[in-house]
């Protein structure tokens, strides 16, 4: 099974930052922030780093400083909403659903209480919903799906959903998707089956579909 990929893009640039708003950490529940369409946006954890972001899709840019461990996120012209995971050094995770609005400042999200948090965490305890995610992709990669739904076309391609449940704040989709053409194979990346804002983690089986042959999507979403 192929590494789940968790796309980053990076912007160098310097943006005041004049708007800050205080969030408590909440690992069982969704922060929903109002952001800059068209400003560059800051995250922090107070007390931590943050380590990894999962779930940034290719509508956004992303730059992460190292020094201070926070995260600049600025929404590409046209961008939706968009839930994404924060995952923190010290093992903490936070979802977040960020909302671009026009004629708004780049925002300061501050995220607190990591610090009263950690000493209850076991060192070296950290990733822990990126490795839940892993796990359901690996577990959903050997479930039987139903191959009587029909097809779909979208261009050279064929596709249909053959499974879709809920687990926990995840909902679990899968997609088998099929080369329509007799002679060319068909290259596939996951960014251009992104197509929603509330998407934790995608995978596809094979980045290449040889003529006449299929491959599997698999796609893990928040839903609530």
């Amino acid at each position: 099974m192929r590494k789940i990929l968790i796309t980053v893009f990076a912007i160098i640039t310097s943006i005041n930052l004049l708007h800050a708003k205080e969030y408590k950490l909440d690992e069982n529940k969704r922060l929903e922030v109002r952001i800059s369409a068209t400003e560059q946006n800051r995250i922090k954890i107070v007390g931590d780093r943050i380590l990894e972001v999962v779930g940034m899709n290719g509508d956004y840019f992303l730059e992460s400083e190292e020094r201070q461990g926070q995260i600049f996120i600025k929404p590409k012209e046209g961008a939706g909403e968009l839930s994404f995971t924060v995952i923190s050094e010290g093992g903490m995770s936070q979802d977040i659903k960020v909302k671009p609005t026009e004629k708004m400042g780049g925002q300061v999200i501050i995220i607190k209480g990591a610090e009263n948090k950690s000493s209850s965490k076991l060192i070296g305890v950290k990733h822990v919903r990126q490795e839940d995610i892993a796990n359901i992709l690996k577990d959903y990669s050997k479930r039987a799906v139903d191959t009587k739904v029909a097809w779909q076309v979208q261009g050279d391609l064929k596709i249909r959903r053959v499974l879709s449940e809920k687990i926990g704040i995840y909902e679990i989709e899968i997609w088998e998707l099929q080369n329509t053409l007799e002679k060319r194979s068909i290259k596939l990346n996951e960014r251009q089956f992104q197509t929603e804002s509330n998407i934790a983690a995608i995978m596809l089986e094979e980045l290449e579909i040889d003529p006449k042959d299929s491959t599997k999507l698999y796609k893990v979403k928040y839903h609530g």
